[in-house]
């Protein structure tokens, strides 16, 4: 070999025993970078080749990392379409029952104390005022909150038993526990409804669907049976809520109890604010009873 050609020689470490030449280093090295020399030939190997082949030497690794990432990203996702849930349902069913606006005409503000009349003058075709806010249940958990503040359909049906059976040995609570088994606690109409219903049902009383107009209430109260009214949002309560119509009075017109307000418990009301707060409306009368 000719001595100056001797200089220009470059052994590469990774090729072993063999002796692998390469051209002056300077003229060839945007050449050399993106490549390194494979130990068992001749031809350089890419980087990107070397990357391609450590992938595809764990395949099962990659996928597990893969497949484990997507599972995470799923749970958060889940989990938090859950909480949104469970937070609208909270705050729906734990809505307290807020009085009317000032400019409603069933506004009335709760300043005199929820006294419930007593339970020894409970007796049969008498309607009882019975509040939710009675310290003997106020505090009895119905749904997401108590019956003080979400109670109004236990109550009125509570009330309408009295009226119809005289018996004394249920209150609110009983009929709150009965929702509460059934799953009939939501502030909803379809709830309300279905709960006056089931509610009555089990209890030994019919409650039978009525037109929400003056001629089929007065019919109803006529023949001494109490109507139990499921009130729209935004009227007698922010949410829906149940008022019990007790009868007509000398003025023509209508006497209510509201569990949850004392004060328009004592009012009288036109047949068409009650009509029109209506959402729907049920005669309420013992099973077997003409």
């Amino acid at each position: 070999m000719a001595k100056g050609s001797a200089r220009r020689d470059v052994q590469h470490p990774l090729a072993g025993s063999s002796l692998i030449t390469y051209p002056p280093l300077k003229r060839h090295a945007r050449r050399m970078r993106p490549s390194v020399a494979c130990p068992s030939c001749d031809a350089p190997v890419s980087l990107a080749a070397l990357r391609h082949a450590a992938r595809e030497s764990h395949p099962l690794a990659s996928a597990r990392e893969h497949r484990g990432a997507y599972l995470r990203a799923a749970g958060v996702f889940a989990l938090t379409a859950v909480l949104c849930v469970a937070a609208v349902l909270l705050f729906r069913e734990a809505l307290p029952q807020a009085p009317a606006a000032p400019s409603s005409p069933y506004f009335a503000a709760n300043v005199k104390a929820a006294e419930s009349t007593p339970a020894d003058e409970w007796e049969k075709g008498t309607l009882p005022h019975l509040f939710q806010g009675d310290a003997q249940w106020a505090e009895v958990p119905y749904g997401f909150g108590t019956l003080e503040t979400a109670g109004s359909a236990p109550t009125s049906l509570a009330m309408a038993y009295v009226q119809q059976t005289g018996d004394a040995s249920l209150t609110p609570a009983d009929f709150a526990a009965f929702a509460s088994e059934g799953e009939l606690t939501a502030l909803d109409t379809s709830t309300l409804t279905a709960l006056v219903v089931a509610g009555a049902a089990a209890h030994g009383l019919d409650a039978l669907p009525i037109e929400a107009s003056e001629p089929a209430i007065r019919q109803a109260l006529g023949h001494r049976r109490p109507v139990v009214v499921v009130t729209k949002p935004a009227t007698f309560a922010a949410a829906p809520a149940c008022i019990v119509l007790e009868g007509v009075n000398a003025r023509s017109e209508l006497d209510i109890a509201d569990p949850s307000n004392a004060v328009r418990t004592q009012q009288s009301w036109t047949f068409d604010d009650v009509i029109r707060a209506s959402a729907a409306l049920f005669a309420i009368s013992a099973q077997g009873s003409s």
